[in-house]
């Protein structure tokens, strides 16, 4: 009886046990119980940190007194540290809290997790999210200072997060978009500033303008716009000496000259100062950086020299003033330089070019060389590289026939061609930001006659220490068989020309001959008897001359007595031909009888 009432004990226990649960159970339902947190999400604006969530709990949260509390871990590989409590996030009433004050790292990852409190009773942890603060930040608009200032309107502005403690961004990680209107107007016109500090220019005398500004950071993020300022500008003076226009800086590798206009119909005598802020000092919050410029004080030209006042890393901006006597006028319009970008690369200092045995060698000074630093060893410029462009006799036009960060070339004899006219000039520029130098002047050679080997036909080398490049020379090649063609065809018609002319004065030359020199041949029998009689003058006309009878006694010998006859009549005709210009004449000769002794 004892065991069993033993084993009634026990079964009793555990009926009373259950049923405490049960009502435990049912108390706890009436009362509701905590739920999890869920739908986190954290806000980052500038470097301000909030934490929000949802709860679906059943009780008044001001009754009930439930609490929540966040916890946070780094994301990685190997834990170090679990779980840690967020500052500014534990057992707070309000489902938000602002742990601005944790000072996490902006570019790491967080795993964070929240939870539901009252007294000793704990919900169950809501999921975790994962966020890096740096990329979910937004930027807030910036704070802005507006005031018109001498007909321009004057914006200062700080950088969004700039009054953080500890800001997520460098003020000078930030360019700044402003747009602004008249304020009776819709038209809107728009400008980008590059630093914090700026104004807005050519705006009409007493109107009233408006604007507005966002931050841009890095081409990555911009803010929202700033709240709309509304400034009013001054009424024009029509007395009052205008500023100092259009300022520049001409740079010419060290050399530097601000220059501005100025309307000399407000005076001839005015003199200007010139005042420089140094980029530095801006970025440190300097509210009056300006400077006179030492030697640029009342100066009475338009201009003013600052070579030796510019450092070549630096970055500078100035602003001009005119004076005339005791009134000033507003300063100008402030400009930046950086010269290490802003400065133009010169010629070359020099350019040798030589031909030593048929090879031409050519030599490049950097520009600004003064034999102990050049433009190549200042900043931005340490990567000077040169074009060398050619041009020849035969061609037209220049060509790049070459491109690298040499200073020394040479080019072959074999590869030149003969007497031929070489020119080239040089000009210095920079890869990495594509910026070109001025040319050099221009220098020319002419190679030596002789043998051309290959004469260029397939490329021109220029060699460079232990490297070449190739120029190429295919338009030498066909421009010398251009030349060739035109010259054979040349020499063929000025031959066709000569022989043709050769052959017309021949033709001319018999036709006179054979018109007033004919060549007609008299018999063989009476030839014999004008041996010594020149054949020119038997074409010479002569005057007739009267016929003489005449009467010739003759010896008649009895030995040979026709022989002698013959002779005798033969010297009588031959003497009457030669008087009277005829070779026979019948009559005359009937007019000489022969007369017998």
């Amino acid at each position: 009886m004892a065991a069993a009432a033993g084993g009634s004990g026990a079964c009793l226990s555990l009926l009373l046990a259950l049923l405490f649960l049960s009502l435990s159970g049912r108390c706890l339902t009436d009362r509701g119980n905590l739920a999890k947190p869920k739908n986190a999400q954290v806000d980052v604006m500038n470097s301000n940190f909030t934490l929000k969530w949802d709860w679906d709990g059943k009780c008044n949260m001001k009754d009930c007194n439930v609490t929540f509390s966040a916890y946070y871990r780094l994301v990685k590989r190997k834990l170090s540290r679990g779980w840690q409590k967020l500052s500014g996030c534990l057992r707070v009433s309000a489902t938000i809290c602002d742990f601005s004050s944790s000072k996490l790292d902006f570019l790491k990852k967080y795993r964070l997790r929240i939870k539901a409190e009252e007294g000793e009773k704990n919900s169950e942890w809501s999921s975790a999210i994962k966020f890096v603060p740096y990329e979910i930040a937004e930027i807030g608009p910036p704070d802005i200072q507006v005031e018109a200032v001498d007909g321009l309107i004057r914006i200062n502005i700080s950088a969004p997060g700039n009054s953080d403690k500890t800001p997520m961004w460098e003020a000078s990680d930030f360019s700044y978009w402003v747009e602004f209107w008249k304020n009776n107007s819709t038209e809107q016109k728009q400008k980008k500033l590059v630093h914090y500090n700026d104004r807005i220019d050519n705006l009409d005398p007493n109107t009233t303008y408006c604007l507005k500004i966002k931050a841009l950071l890095n081409g990555e993020k911009e803010s929202a716009f700033s709240p709309v300022h509304c400034v009013h500008t001054e009424n024009a003076d029509a007395n009052k000496v205008p500023r100092p226009k259009n300022v520049r800086v001409n740079a010419l590798n060290r050399n530097f000259v601000l220059k501005w206009d100025w309307d000399e119909t407000y005076g001839k005598n005015m003199t200007f100062t010139v005042a420089h802020c140094r980029a530095f000092e801006k970025k440190f919050k300097k509210k009056d950086c300006w400077d006179t410029v030492s030697g640029c004080e009342k100066v009475t030209t338009s201009e003013c020299d600052l070579s030796s006042k510019i450092i070549f890393e630096g970055k500078y901006e100035f602003r001009v003033r005119a004076i005339n006597g005791t009134e000033e006028t507003a300063w100008s319009k402030e400009i930046e330089f950086t010269p290490s970008i802003d400065t133009e690369i010169g010629p070359p200092s020099k350019v040798k070019v030589k031909l030593i045995n048929g090879s031409v060698y050519l030599e490049i000074s950097h520009p600004e060389e003064d034999g102990s630093r050049s433009m190549k060893d200042y900043l931005g410029f340490t990567d000077l590289s040169y074009r060398v462009f050619t041009w020849t006799n035969s061609s037209n036009s220049w060509e790049k026939r070459f491109e690298e960060d040499r200073t020394h070339f040479a080019i072959p004899e074999s590869e030149l061609y003969p007497q031929t006219l070489y020119c080239l000039k040089v000009q210095a520029f920079l890869p990495t930001s594509n910026k070109t130098g001025h040319f050099s002047a221009i220098e020319c050679v002419t190679t030596e006659a002789g043998p051309a080997g290959s004469g260029g036909s397939e490329a021109l080398w220029v060699v460079a220490g232990d490297h070449a490049g190739t120029w190429r020379m295919e338009s030498g090649k066909y421009s010398a068989v251009l030349v060739a063609v035109i010259s054979f065809f040349s020499v063929a018609i000025v031959c066709l020309l000569v022989t043709g002319f050769c052959y017309g004065v021949y033709c001319l030359h018999r036709w006179i001959k054979y018109i007033f020199f004919p060549s007609c041949k008299l018999p063989s029998n009476i030839e014999e008897c004008f041996h010594e009689v020149s054949l020119k003058n038997a074409f010479i006309p002569y005057a007739a001359e009267p016929t003489e009878n005449c009467s010739i006694t003759m010896n008649i010998v009895t030995e040979n007595t026709e022989e002698t006859d013959i002779k005798n009549y033969a010297e009588h005709c031959m003497q009457s031909s030669v008087d009277s210009g005829n070779y026979s004449n019948e009559d005359e000769v009937n007019d000489c009888p022969l007369e017998e002794t």
